[in-house]
């Protein structure tokens, strides 16, 4: 499952508001990894 820039946002309300483009991410797992790569 994939989770469009609104679905992250409904999960991840304060982390994505950092992000402006429509990322996808493939699970929570994968997106805390991004976030501990990204310098935000």
């Amino acid at each position: 499952m994939f989770y469009s820039k609104d679905k992250c946002l409904a999960l991840f309300s304060i982390e994505c508001k950092a992000y402006e483009n429509n990322f996808l991410f493939e699970s929570k797992a994968f997106f805390n990894q991004y976030l501990e790569k990204a310098d935000i």
